[in-house]
């Protein structure tokens, strides 16, 4: 085997470990990307607030109020208990 086709093989399989590495870094940050997504839309689901339809829908005289989200009402009670317990 020559010198060249030996340096020829060394580079080719440099150049492989590089591709897989950054494949692999790739799925990495895609793995991220989609946790953060799934944690950000339960919290979104968790603080959205609820919309409620009063009156008659026919005529269209009803109104639509909404009500604090449920884990909004809690996070504000934690708050203001919080300097209490420091």
């Amino acid at each position: 085997m020559t010198p060249q086709i030996r340096d020829a093989i060394m580079r080719s399989g440099r150049r492989d470990l590089m591709s897989q590495a950054g494949e692999q870094t790739r799925e990495g940050a895609f793995d991220v990307n989609r946790m953060n997504l799934a944690k950000g839309a339960g919290l979104a689901e968790m603080t959205r607030p609820i919309l409620t339809q009063t009156g008659s829908t026919s005529s269209g005289t009803g109104t639509t109020t909404q009500s604090q989200s449920p884990w909004a009402t809690i996070a504000g009670v934690g708050a203001q208990a919080a300097p209490l317990s420091l």
